[in-house]
């Protein structure tokens, strides 16, 4: 998928990604283009932030906590580090891109 900071709309960019058997779907949310590989869950809750917390920072923390809290129940040692998303040492194990 490509977010609305992604240069996705460029036609060599999009030949390419084609040429490798990809499907290519541009969605607005924020971030850059993601590889989604097979068996990979991605999903793109639809809520009213004014139900909960007005926040875009409280909103990426509890989506955050929640995989980190997913990951430990299935006995993987995930957590924040200086980079965006989710990690399990070096590997990162979650992307998280929103359009609020």
């Amino acid at each position: 998928s490509s977010g609305i900071n992604a240069e996705y709309g460029h036609s060599d960019e999009l030949k390419r990604l084609r040429a490798t058997g990809a499907d290519c779907y541009a969605i607005p949310r924020g971030g850059l283009s993601t590889f989604h590989g097979p068996g990979q869950l991605v999903c793109y809750p639809i809520l009213n932030l004014r139900n909960f917390k007005s926040s875009a920072k409280w909103y990426v923390r509890t989506l955050e906590d929640l995989v980190i809290s997913t990951c430990d129940d299935m006995g993987v040692r995930a957590d924040r580090c200086e980079h965006v998303g989710i990690w399990v040492s070096d590997n990162k194990i979650c992307a998280l891109g929103v359009n609020i």
